[in-house]
């Protein structure tokens, strides 16, 4: 099958991945990130001359670092790097995040599986570098968490899951996926839990009231609904039925961990479309390169985002063919014996 799990993707070998993350990059990946790093630059003089500003860090993450939170969505324990770049000038903080984004995205490749030319280029992480998005951040924060459990060090895990967390409906989700299903004892998974736990006690401290300011802005009607690809807004809570076969089919750990990530997006209440860069950054196969027919909105419209629901959905059906078809042959191997 196209999704099946190869033993040096998503692994649980400490050496299998230091050994990845060490590797020298190849020439595509360099010449992958020697080209990102040119666009970076290049959006970035474009926002110092006027010629478009990236909507989500100039209108979101930038004002947040400010105090104004009328349009932040996101965990506030991110506060003090925002603050950071608030005080620093525009093109520099802008381009401070895109490297912070393009660098968690390679990290995170390289750390959960995936293969360098779907993580490095493709329509989603050019779409979260133009406009300034957090997604790569999401997904660094991931590997983070994945390669602290790997290496039982359990103080990179909890900070990798207190980043993915700032952004709940992806890296909250995900992160929670990969804390059950690692190869950790309760007592290990516990151990991580202490830098997130330190980090909400702290930002509660200084932002007592960061819920009820999410929960302001959530329904101040300045979510951006064109991208969401979750089949929640068709079916509501009926879509989280998806979230059962990855659940009880016969699989192994890895393919259960990849069919709860793709059943979770999905499923859902919200997922913007550059959520789609997770299915990169984790072995999902070729089918994962459909996310590039983003490149077609200028032909259709922004309103073509939303036909991206087919490339997860895709996934789902293909896992779950794949986990019947190893479940009924379980069964069979039990009755014959």
């Amino acid at each position: 099958m196209v999704l099946k799990m190869n033993p040096d993707k998503l692994t649980f070998d400490q050496k299998g991945l230091l050994d990845r993350l060490k590797s020298p990059l190849s020439r595509f990946e360099f010449f992958s990130l020697a080209l990102l790093l040119c666009l970076i630059l290049i959006f970035a003089y474009h926002h110092q001359v006027g010629y478009y500003q990236p909507v989500d860090f100039y209108y979101s993450f930038m004002p947040a670092g400010g105090g104004d939170y009328s349009n932040f969505f996101y965990a506030y324990w991110i506060m003090p790097i925002l603050y950071l770049l608030e005080k620093m000038p525009f093109s520099i903080a802008y381009t401070l995040w895109a490297l912070l984004n393009l660098g968690g995205t390679f990290f995170a490749g390289r750390a959960l599986g995936g293969k360098p030319g779907f993580t490095l280029l493709n329509y989603q992480l050019l779409f979260v570098l133009h406009y300034g998005q957090i997604t790569g951040i999401i997904l660094g924060g991931l590997a983070l968490a994945w390669w602290g459990m790997t290496s039982k060090k359990y103080h990179l895990a909890g900070l990798g899951l207190l980043i993915a967390a700032i952004k709940p409906q992806l890296g909250l989700v995900i992160g929670l996926i990969i804390w059950l299903l690692a190869d950790l004892s309760w007592g290990e998974r516990i151990k991580t839990l202490f830098i997130p736990l330190v980090g909400v006690l702290i930002t509660t401290i200084f932002y007592p009231h960061w819920i009820q300011n999410i929960f302001n802005a959530l329904h101040s009607g300045l979510v951006n609904l064109t991208g969401n690809l979750s089949l929640w807004r068709y079916l509501g809570g009926f879509s989280l039925i998806l979230l059962i076969p990855p659940l009880l089919l016969r699989i192994s750990k890895e393919n259960r961990i990849l069919f709860l990530v793709v059943a979770s997006m999905i499923s859902l209440p919200y997922l913007q479309q550059t959520g789609l860069l997770a299915l990169y950054v984790f072995p999902f196969g070729w089918l994962a390169l459909l996310g590039n027919l983003g490149f077609l909105v200028p032909i259709l419209g922004w309103e073509m985002l939303q036909w991206l629901l087919i490339v997860p959905l895709v996934i789902y059906i293909v896992f779950l063919f794949q986990g019947i078809g190893e479940t009924v042959g379980y069964t069979k191997s039990l009755n014959n014996k």
